[in-house]
């Protein structure tokens, strides 16, 4: 069972709720598109599922750590949802580490690889936005550690329109002073309960349709 409903909104990104987000052009109200951040241990094979706690094949569970649910939305700069885009998530698990086999090989060697053996935890995972550009992930609240020293979750967005955007979500709480603001989530006004808050990723350029 989920513990809690957890979406983040991006300081840089348009928040549905936060008018401030907004520019305004000669032609209308625009998005300011989010900044992109690269992780280098994006995973060899994303699997086909936005669970990231559950290994495929029926696999115990055998899971570590703080279950949430973030949601979120994608729009251009037009403030237009972006629809039927790939979302790609991974970050590390509670025990700090990442439970996939990653692609590059600068991270393969890497002690923060895990024993797949120690969790059902996948780390990993993919979905679609819906017709309002809309998703979400169920997986943990990711660990600070020394190493980065903010609980962060990758995004990675593919659409036939735009340029591949990769960005990522770092969590306000305990989060590091020296960390840019633009990256750093906080909490909206709930609307599903005290812990409910949304995030929006605003991708540069504009789709084909102009208005929403």
């Amino acid at each position: 069972m989920i513990n809690i409903i957890l979406s983040l909104v991006c300081l840089s990104c348009i928040s549905m709720f936060d008018n401030s987000a907004y520019a305004t052009k000669k032609d209308g109200v625009v998005c300011k598109p989010t900044p992109q951040s690269f992780d280098n241990f994006e995973p060899e094979i994303f699997p086909k599922s936005n669970n990231l706690l559950r290994s495929p094949g029926g696999v115990p569970a055998k899971l570590f750590g703080e279950k949430i649910v973030i949601r979120g939305k994608i729009v251009d700069e037009n403030c237009v949802p972006v629809i039927d885009a790939k979302v790609f998530a991974w970050q590390r698990g509670g025990d700090g580490k990442y439970h996939y086999t990653p692609l590059k090989n600068i991270a393969k060697d890497s002690n923060l690889i895990a024993d797949k053996s120690t969790s059902s935890f996948v780390g990993a995972g993919s979905t679609s936005t819906d017709n309002k550009g809309e998703f979400y992930f169920i997986t943990y609240m990711p660990p600070n550690e020394q190493v980065e020293k903010n609980a962060f979750i990758s995004i990675r967005v593919e659409h036939k329109e735009f340029d591949m955007f990769e960005t990522r979500l770092i969590f306000q709480k305990g989060a590091d002073e020296a960390t840019p603001p633009e990256f750093i989530t906080f909490a909206l006004d709930p609307t599903q309960g005290k812990e409910a808050k949304e995030f929006m990723i605003t991708l540069p350029g504009r789709s084909k349709i102009r208005s929403f």
